[in-house]
């Protein structure tokens, strides 16, 4: 019945509250598992924040996920599609879709892959994911989390290398990511970004850098965007 959102309590979008109905159903086939799911989101209105009773919304949708080995390359694919309606309290009425598309090739401990994402608009609303772990899709500049109205398309590449033992340090794991943005609903480019990290892990710490560098496009209220991260990580 309530959302603690990512902005934080002092936010008027931290914290949602309504009804949450989470649908989940899987089956194992021996090429990957098949899911289908719905989330039944009905949030309250809140005073100043059109967002909350427009997230409110049906979605239903399956996702198919494997991996098989070739020899000593490991493919690992996924494939979903959702449909998700208005709900609630939403004074909007749409329709839209989700799709995606990825394939990675593992080889030893180097990996690439490239897919492609899709979240639907129709000029007034972008398929909505408020539950989602926003900085984890669409780059992590995070100028997308919330979709934009006329929906985005993300075209993207990953590479990344996995190495052990090697610097006097236990493991140094690298990832580098480009991702192209197009509008859905019409002809327009939202930009491009690339994406890098380096995680140094030795005993009980890790350490890591990220970057994303966003170059703007079309996309309203979007600028270049450079963003720096450090994080120092003790276990025990």
């Amino acid at each position: 019945d309530r959302v603690n959102r990512v902005f934080g309590e002092d936010s008027p979008q931290g914290e949602y509250k309504g009804d949450a109905v989470l649908l989940n159903a899987s089956y194992q086939t021996p090429v990957g598992k098949i899911t289908g799911f719905g989330y039944l989101l009905e949030f309250d209105p809140i005073a100043g924040v059109p967002a909350a009773a427009g997230d409110s919304t049906d979605t239903y949708g399956v996702r198919f996920a494997g991996e098989h080995s070739a020899g000593k390359v490991k493919l690992a694919y996924l494939a979903s599609w959702a449909t998700q309606t208005d709900a609630g309290d939403n004074a909007l009425d749409f329709d839209l879709d989700y799709y995606v598309g990825e394939l990675t090739a593992t080889y030893k401990q180097f990996g690439l892959g490239a897919g492609y994402e899709v979240l639907e608009g129709n000029g007034a609303k972008g398929f909505t994911t408020p539950l989602a772990t926003l900085h984890k899709f669409q780059g992590w500049a995070d100028k997308f989390l919330t979709t934009p109205a006329n929906g985005i398309e993300d075209m993207y590449v990953n590479v990344s290398a996995n190495l052990k033992a090697i610097g006097g340090l236990d493991s140094l794991g690298m990832v580098l990511s480009y991702h192209d943005y197009q509008a859905e609903h019409v002809s327009a480019d939202y930009g491009s970004e690339w994406n890098a990290s380096v995680t140094a892990k030795l005993k009980k710490i890790a350490v890591m850098l990220k970057y994303a560098d966003y170059e703007e496009g079309e996309l309203p209220a979007a600028r270049d965007t450079r963003k720096l991260w450090m994080q120092v990580e003790f276990n025990w």
